[in-house]
């Protein structure tokens, strides 16, 4: 039989129907056996209806702790590159303060050894000369030959510069006396 049928079969009322009832027992058997499904049916549906929508929660829920465990496991990957790098940075940073060290120590070394060394400094490089002009001229090029930046000693251009300083003032004295 089609629905159709038994639908009309059950809400239709016969004409055979002796007294106040509307179905007979065989109306009333089929009535439950659709009723009873239906309504079995329709708590079914509202159970998956209820676990859709919970079934949907959790799977959003799944998905973001997934995504989230893959954000995690990405930042945990680069905290293990950057403490690597980190490692590798400080050990040359200690190297290079051994290095360091061992400089400083060099240069104390070289110090007291100079300090103990006497300095010759009894060298005159303007000895000879008597003119101002012959002074200029020795002056530059002793301070051209003897410069820091063309590979000269900072020591020397120094005492270069104090000669030549106490030079012209001896020769500037000399000029005002003969002068005077």
């Amino acid at each position: 039989m089609k629905m159709l049928d038994i639908f009309l079969l059950v809400f239709s009322s016969s004409a055979n129907n002796e007294g106040n009832f509307y179905f007979t027992e065989n109306q009333i058997g089929i009535y439950l056996m659709l009723i009873i499904p239906t309504i079995i049916m329709i708590a079914l549906l509202f159970y998956k209806v209820g676990s859709s929508v919970n079934y949907r929660k959790n799977t959003r829920i799944r998905t973001e702790k997934a995504e989230a465990y893959q954000v995690v496991k990405i930042y945990v990957s680069r905290m293990e590159k950057l403490m690597q790098a980190y490692e590798m940075e400080r050990t040359k940073l200690q190297e290079a303060n051994v290095m360091l060290n061992a400089a400083h120590f060099r240069i104390a070394c070289l110090k007291s050894v100079l300090a103990n060394h006497q300095e010759t400094t009894s060298f005159n490089f303007f000895e000879d000369v008597t003119t101002p002009e012959v002074l200029k001229k020795r002056y530059k090029l002793l301070s051209a030959a003897y410069h820091p930046d063309k590979g000269g000693n900072l020591a020397v251009i120094k005492l270069i510069n104090q000669q030549y300083k106490a030079a012209a003032l001896l020769h500037m004295a000399s000029c005002n006396h003969f002068s005077s």
